[in-house]
C-alpha cells in the first residue's frame, strides 16, 4: 500500500461543464477552463461540432481529483460553472 495523499495522484479525465452558455463555447474558454484544472488535454468531438449541448466536456490532466475547483467564476458574465467529473462512455 502506497502513503501517496489523493493531492499527490495524477487524474487524467474528462470533465463535464453544464450551465455554460452557447455563446460562450469557445476554444479559447476550455483551454482557459482546462488550465484552471491542471492543462487540457483534449475537447470533446460532440462539444467541439455542438452536437451534445446538455453539456460541455472536457479531458484534462491534474495533480489529483483534489485539484479540480469545485466551480469556476467567469464574474463577467454572471455564470459559475461547476465541473463535475464524466465516465468515458459519457
Amino acid at each position: 500500500m502506497s502513503n501517496a495523499s489523493p493531492d499527490s495522484l495524477i487524474f487524467n479525465g474528462w470533465l463535464k461543464i453544464h450551465g455554460l452558455p452557447y455563446h460562450l463555447w469557445t476554444e479559447d474558454l476550455f483551454t482557459l477552463i482546462g488550465s484552471l484544472c491542471g492543462g487540457l488535454e483534449e475537447i470533446d468531438r460532440k462539444t467541439k461540432d455542438l452536437s451534445t449541448l446538455s453539456f460541455a466536456r472536457i479531458k484534462v490532466r491534474s495533480r489529483g481529483v483534489h485539484a479540480i475547483p469545485r466551480s469556476i467564476p467567469l464574474l463577467e458574465r454572471g455564470v459559475w460553472l461547476p465541473p463535475s467529473r464524466s465516465g468515458e462512455d459519457d
